[in-house]
């Protein structure tokens, strides 16, 4: 299976996930070359003829918007010029409203995304937030499988995420052990296909190639310098 392609952005990040892998990856502490990244980018796309690409973590994309609104702006450029879309992964529920004194960007941005996918936990998830976001994007929801989700929570989810009919994914858990699901949880959400059509079990792997902020192109997500 042909690898796709996803830009890691060094944004910064609010909401400190107990499984995140950014904290300690070596590139954390680097700031964005975000004029490299987006050349790459571009070159990228055209040489793969590559329809649809990624932007993500590392830090969220959308945090900071407003010192962070000329690479929207790039991106925007960038996707009309090579007619692709772009999946934008998040765990910022509010990003809209960051957008407010942008909102023709904002509004180009809308007409170039295929896709949002937030990145939830059983504090950040908000059924009308995720309403709201339904509304102008396809929408998927990811939760990292830890011990701290419930199959009372997570049949919720199941129920809300069908009544939206927006993708659902539950994610491996990588390295913490502390946060180790239960084998009848980890089961029960490696079957989510059964129950619900637009649900998977995602295992971690390398899927894409990495734009890191460095502006440097790697096979895997983990790779040094």
């Amino acid at each position: 299976m042909q690898k796709g392609l996803s830009l890691i952005t060094n944004f910064g990040c609010k909401t400190n996930c107990e499984y995140c892998i950014w904290k300690d990856h070596i590139f954390n502490s680097i700031n964005q070359n975000i004029f490299t990244c987006l050349y790459v980018l571009n070159n990228e796309i055209k040489k793969e003829k590559i329809e649809k690409f990624s932007i993500s973590g590392g830090g969220d994309p959308f945090n900071n918007v407003s010192s962070n609104i000329q690479f929207w702006n790039e991106i925007n450029k960038i996707c009309k010029e090579n007619n692709v879309k772009v999946d934008i992964h998040s765990s910022y529920l509010n990003f809209k409203k960051d957008f407010i004194k942008y909102n023709n960007i904002y509004q180009e941005l809308k007409s170039n995304t295929n896709r949002i996918v937030l990145h939830l936990s059983v504090e950040r998830y908000d059924e009308n937030k995720i309403f709201d976001i339904s509304r102008e994007f396809k929408l998927r929801i990811n939760f990292v499988v830890t011990n701290k989700l419930s199959l009372t929570f997570l049949n919720k989810v199941e129920e809300y995420s069908k009544k939206l009919n927006i993708q659902l994914a539950y994610r491996e858990l990588m390295f913490n052990e502390s946060i180790k699901p239960t084998e009848e949880l980890s089961e029960f959400c490696k079957s989510i296909h059964k129950r619900y059509k637009n649900g998977r079990y995602v295992y971690q792997n390398d899927y894409n190639r990495y734009i890191m902020p460095n502006g440097k192109l790697y096979e895997n997500f983990l790779s040094k310098e």
